[in-house]
C-alpha cells in the first residue's frame, strides 16, 4: 500500500476552500479544561478507546452500520453519501467484517504540540470520522484508502496561555443537541485538539477543533464463538487468534436476564469456557452495577477515569440492555495494535488503547426463532403477523440472511413483508459491503 504522497500546497488550498464553506455555521460550545500533566511536556500522552462489534457476514454489518449512521452528526466527514469527503459505492472487506465503532483518541499534554496521526485498516477502510483528515482529502480520491491521517495541534494547559494557544480557542466546534452521544465524548478532560492539515496557526486560517478525533469503519473479523448449551449452563468455544480480557456473558430473553461473573482471561485458543451465572440482580440496580464494575476494570488497563466512562455512558445500552446473549470482552493493547496500527510524529511519550469487542446474538437457538417468526408473518390473525414485524425488526441484523431467504417464499404474503423489512434494516443503498473468499486470512 502506498504511503501519503500528495503535496502539502495542494492539500492546503483545497483545506482552505472547504473550511471557509462550513466552519461559519459552527457554534461555539464550552469544552472541559485539560488535565495538567505531571511530569509531561512535550511530547504527550494519547489514550484511545474503541468497540468491535463483530458481524457474520456483509449485510448483517450493513444493517448494524446503518443504525450508526442515522446517528451521526452531519458535519462528520466519511466515504458516505450526504458526507464531506469521498463518495464511494463500495467497500471491500477480507472475510467477515469486524466494524469499529467509534474509536475515539484522546491527547493529554501541557504545552501546545504538533502531531502527525496516521490511523491504517488492513484489510479494510475507514469510513466517517471527525475532524476532518488530510488524507484522504475531500475530493481528492477515486477508489476506498486503507488509512486516515490527521494533521493537528494539541493544546494543552500551558498552552492555552501562549498567544498560538489564544488564536487556536478561537477556533469554532460544532454543537450537538443536549441528549447526543458525542456530548459523552466531550465530557473528557483532554487537549483540545485542532485540526490544521498542514496549514501554520500564524496564518489566521479557520480550522476544526474538538475534544478528540474520531473515526470508525470496517476490518476482517476474527472467526466468532460457538455457543453450546448444558441443560441450564453454558459452554462458549474459542477459536480466536488473540485473547480474551474481563469477559462478560449478559443473556435477556423477555424480562429474564442472567449475567454471568467476569473471567479475568481466557487464552487464545481455549476450547471449553464455563460460564459461572450470578445470584439473580436487582432489575433497577442492574446495569448501573455492571457500569460501575466496567470502570474499574477499563480503568486498570490504563483509561482515565473519565474516559472509561465516556465509553460506558456512549455504549450504556448497546453494552447491558442487548437482547439475546451477549459477549463482552476486551482486547490486549497487542491485539488493538495489529487490528488499527498507529503511527504518531513525534512519538508520545505513552499511548493506552482499550478496546472491547461485542458479540451479540450468540444464542444457538436465534436460527430457529428467526425462522418460526418468518412463519408468522403469513398467519391469518392480523395481530400474530405484526407482532412477528416487529420482532424481526428488533433482531435486526443478526436475522438478515434468513429474511433475505424468505423474500422469496411461495407464500406472498410472507415473501412481501420479509422484503419490507429488508428495505427497513438495508443500508446496501448508501454503502455496498463486498465480501471476499472466506478463505482470506484475517
Amino acid at each position: 500500500m502506498q504511503g501519503p504522497t500528495r503535496a502539502t500546497a495542494i492539500i492546503t488550498c483545497l483545506l482552505v476552500v472547504c473550511v471557509h464553506s462550513i466552519a461559519s455555521g459552527f457554534e461555539i460550545i464550552e469544552l472541559p479544561a485539560p488535565r495538567q500533566v505531571k511530569g509531561a511536556t512535550d511530547p504527550y500522552a494519547l489514550h484511545e478507546w474503541g468497540v468491535f462489534t463483530a458481524a457474520r457476514g456483509a449485510r448483517w454489518a450493513q444493517q448494524d452500520m446503518l443504525d450508526e449512521w442515522r446517528s451521526m452528526p452531519k458535519f462528520f466527514r466519511g466515504v458516505l453519501p450526504g458526507r464531506r469527503s469521498l463518495l464511494v459505492q463500495e467497500i471491500q472487506v477480507q472475510n467477515r467484517p469486524l466494524i469499529v465503532r467509534k474509536p475515539v483518541i484522546y491527547i493529554h499534554n501541557n504545552k501546545l504540540s504538533a502531531i502527525d496521526l496516521t490511523v491504517r485498516f488492513p484489510g479494510g477502510q475507514p469510513l466517517i470520522w471527525w475532524p476532518p483528515a488530510m488524507e484522504p482529502m475531500e475530493g481528492g480520491a477515486s477508489k476506498p484508502s486503507e488509512y486516515l491521517r490527521f494533521r493537528c495541534i494539541a493544546v494543552g494547559q500551558e498552552g492555552s496561555k501562549t498567544s498560538d494557544g489564544a488564536r487556536l480557542a478561537r477556533i469554532k466546534v460544532p454543537k450537538v443537541d443536549e441528549g447526543h452521544w458525542l456530548n459523552h465524548l466531550r465530557a473528557v478532560k483532554a487537549s483540545r485538539i485542532t485540526v490544521t492539515n498542514g496549514i501554520l496557526p500564524q496564518y489566521n486560517v479557520r480550522g476544526f477543533a474538538d475534544q478528540f478525533i474520531y473515526y470508525d469503519g470496517v476490518i476482517p473479523s476474527p472467526k466468532a464463538p460457538a455457543v453450546k448449551r448444558t441443560g441450564d449452563g453454558l459452554i462458549l468455544q474459542s477459536v480466536s487468534d488473540h485473547d480474551w480480557l474481563d469477559v462478560l456473558v449478559i443473556e435477556r430473553t423477555g424480562q429474564q436476564v442472567r449475567v454471568s461473573k467476569w473471567i479475568d482471561r481466557v487464552a487464545k485458543g481455549q476450547k471449553q469456557i464455563s460460564v459461572v451465572w450470578r445470584k439473580p440482580m436487582d432489575p433497577k440496580k442492574r446495569v448501573d452495577t455492571l457500569q460501575k464494575e466496567s470502570q474499574s476494570r477499563l480503568k486498570a488497563a490504563g483509561l482515565n477515569e473519565d474516559e472509561a466512562d465516556s465509553l460506558l455512558n456512549t455504549w450504556r445500552q448497546g453494552l447491558f440492555e442487548q437482547d439475546g446473549l451477549s459477549l463482552i470482552y476486551r482486547v490486549s493493547q497487542k491485539t488493538y495494535d495489529r487490528w488499527l496500527p498507529l503511527d504518531a510524529k513525534p512519538k508520545p511519550t505513552s499511548i493506552v488503547r482499550v478496546g472491547l469487542v461485542l458479540h451479540v446474538h450468540l444464542e444457538p437457538e436465534l436460527e430457529a426463532r428467526v425462522k418460526a417468526l418468518i412463519n408468522q408473518l403469513g398467519s391469518d390473525e392480523y395481530i400474530i403477523r405484526e407482532k412477528a414485524n416487529l420482532q424481526l425488526l428488533r433482531i435486526g441484523g443478526p436475522a438478515f440472511s434468513w429474511i433475505e431467504q424468505g423474500t422469496k417464499h411461495e407464500d406472498a404474503e410472507i415473501a412481501l413483508r420479509c422484503e419490507s423489512i429488508l428495505k427497513a434494516l438495508d443500508a446496501g443503498r448508501a454503502v455496498t459491503l463486498k465480501e471476499l473468499q472466506t478463505s482470506a486470512k484475517p
